[in-house]
């Protein structure tokens, strides 16, 4: 049995809302126990008041009220302890809604990879943003319902027995502090040492696990203000999937489509006289800052070393412009072995370009003055 696990703190009406999505969903007849647990806050009551007649006929329907303030990453734990008393958990944060399919979905997914040891998490999210440098992410697509990533999610996860098992036997399950490393991005680096994802992100990357992501999302995430956000944005509300599917197309992890940490894509076959024989590192959205001991470099930053071909930035998803050999402008292939005095010339415009090409200039503009409003609001917040 798989449980279905409401992470809520202080937003009673978005945590109804997330209760009322996973009640109009798909369980195929299966015994599902619902699980909302509520964290100690100023509104304990209100949340609890909202969620209290919801009515929930496929289990037990558990409302656990924490008798004091755990905070996110306690919070988070505790609820992925739930697995040790099912075969799997799946855990919702209150700011997210379910698509109707994602039951069925995360059962079948977290069935196929449960016995792949290299799989630490299900995800129900699909990137449309790599949220690390705020740029589009399109994966590569395939005729599969899914590919992998070494990004940790926490908008819709599920853990098996196996996997939180697994973790939980790791040093980072139980770690307080994570001093920087240069091999993990700088914002995961950054987040607070409170953060759950930072230590799973650091376990990803110590053990070479991987987090199965499917290309059509099963959640959606609101990104109300609360705890960890300061104001209501919607950056990352995705398009979620629609329709009932009959089966999921799912694909052994040696012949998945691979991205790493920081969603540059693994394991590439670039034909180019220049890589034989090489090591390649790929960082086409430049946030790397160690090129683990590679020949040769794919950037889009701009770098004192010899250029030895530029690429364009014209195919979607960008590292294809490397599969298919488009000569131009925007990605540059590096010696890293030769330096040398002044980087090449910039290709910001290009990259600008290649992100928000299709929008006219008036428009553009307009979004550049917005966004520069939006975050000198934030930052403005994010000082009170």
């Amino acid at each position: 049995m798989i449980a279905v696990v409401v992470v809520a703190y202080s937003r009673p009406k978005e945590t109804r809302r997330l209760v009322d999505s996973i009640i109009r969903a798909r369980f195929d007849g299966d015994t599902v126990d619902l699980i909302v647990s509520i964290d100690k806050s100023h509104c304990q009551k209100e949340v609890y008041d909202a969620c209290a007649d919801a009515v929930w006929k496929h289990g037990n329907y558990n409302i656990i009220m924490r008798e004091s303030r755990m905070g996110l990453r306690p919070h988070i734990l505790a609820c992925g302890e739930l697995s040790e008393q099912y075969d799997g958990v799946i855990v919702l944060e209150d700011d997210l809604t379910v698509a109707p399919d994602f039951y069925r979905y995360a059962k079948a997914a977290m069935h196929y990879y449960d016995n792949d040891e290299r799989v630490a998490q299900i995800s129900l999210y699909a990137y449309g943003v790599n949220e690390f440098i705020s740029r589009p992410f399109y994966p590569a697509k395939t005729q599969y319902d899914v590919y992998a990533m070494q990004v940790t999610q926490s908008w819709g996860e599920c853990w098996s027995k196996k996997m939180w098992a697994a973790f939980k036997a790791s040093p980072y399950y139980s770690c307080a502090l994570i001093a920087p490393r240069e091999h993990i991005p700088d914002n995961v680096n950054k987040w607070k040492d409170t953060s759950w994802k930072k230590n799973f992100t650091n376990y990803i990357a110590d053990s070479d696990k991987y987090v199965i992501y499917p290309y059509y999302s099963y959640t959606t995430n609101y990104t109300i203000a609360g705890e960890h956000c300061k104001a209501d944005v919607s950056d990352y509300h995705v398009v979620m999937q629609e329709g009932e599917k009959d089966t999921f197309a799912f694909c052994p992890l040696d012949g998945s489509v691979k991205y790493d940490l920081f969603f540059e894509r693994k394991d590439m076959n670039i034909q180019t006289p220049f890589c034989t024989g090489k090591k390649i590192c790929l960082d086409l959205y430049g946030k790397k800052k160690t090129y683990e001991g590679a020949d040769l470099l794919f950037s889009t930053r701009r770098l004192p070393y010899k250029v030895f071909e530029e690429y364009a930035l014209a195919v979607k998803p960008h590292e294809n412009n490397l599969v298919h050999g488009e000569r131009g402008t925007g990605i540059f292939l590096y010696d890293l072995h030769t330096k040398t005095d002044a980087p090449p010339p910039s290709n910001e415009n290009r990259i600008v370009d290649f992100d928000i090409g299709y929008l006219h200039w008036k428009k553009t503009l307009r979004h550049g003055a917005r966004g520069a409003i939006k975050a000198l609001s934030k930052r403005l917040k994010g000082r009170k």
